[in-house]
């Protein structure tokens, strides 16, 4: 669907609205978008669409929980399911959690500092 605005069509989607107060992670954003020559509503949307895909197929393919004496059983489902999402993942591993976890806590620092 397009509408006239009488100079040039203009597309109309469905609209959905992400707040980011961080005024960092905008302009984090834009410059990302800008390295790859897009918009950044076309940057943030095919990021939502990345992780929507990781977060599928993780929801999709979780091990169910072993009963008492098949923790045998479920230490090689585990694995298996490992190595199979890692190769959906094309190859990445699942990102290190304590890594993660320790760069969000020096942003968050960084954050609180900026505040004082």
């Amino acid at each position: 669907m397009e509408v006239d605005n009488g100079e040039k069509r203009i597309p109309k989607w469905p609209r959905l609205d992400v707040y980011i107060p961080d005024q960092q992670v905008r302009r984090r954003i834009k410059l990302a978008a800008i390295k790859r020559d897009m918009r950044v509503s076309q940057y943030c949307l095919e990021a939502i669409l990345e992780r929507l895909e990781e977060d599928e197929i993780l929801e999709k393919e979780t091990p169910e929980v072993a009963q008492e004496g098949e923790e045998e059983t479920t230490v090689e489902e585990l694995r298996n399911w490992q190595e199979m999402v890692k190769t959906k993942l094309g190859g990445r591993p699942l990102p290190d959690s304590a890594d993660l976890l320790s760069r969000l806590r020096e942003e968050r620092t960084r954050e609180i500092a900026d505040l004082c």
